[in-house]
């Protein structure tokens, strides 16, 4: 199972099936050392955006389940990363 893409897809083109876009509702959180498939981000940058509040994410676990699955709305973090790039822009 893609981990990346868990959840379901959406249909960013009011149900075009020919320019239909796929991408995924929710992004796990990449294991210690690795980075993000979709923007290249590492794990502890997402778990700080995930501390402060800055992106939604859930936590995936089983009723007494010391560890879990942790996911960021896919949504929440390209907005995040959208509003940095047009912060970033003005300070230039």
């Amino acid at each position: 199972m893609n981990m990346a893409s868990i959840g379901a897809t959406a249909d960013n083109n009011g149900g075009n099936k020919n320019s239909q876009v796929n991408r995924p509702e929710w992004v796990r959180l990449p294991k210690p050392g690795q980075h993000c498939n979709i923007t290249g981000l590492g794990r502890s940058f997402l778990a700080k955006l995930v501390r402060e509040g800055k992106v939604d994410s859930i936590s995936l676990r089983e009723r007494g389940a010391k560890k879990g699955v942790r996911l960021i709305r896919y949504d929440s973090l390209m907005a995040f990363i959208e509003k940095m790039g047009r912060l970033n822009k003005e300070d230039a």
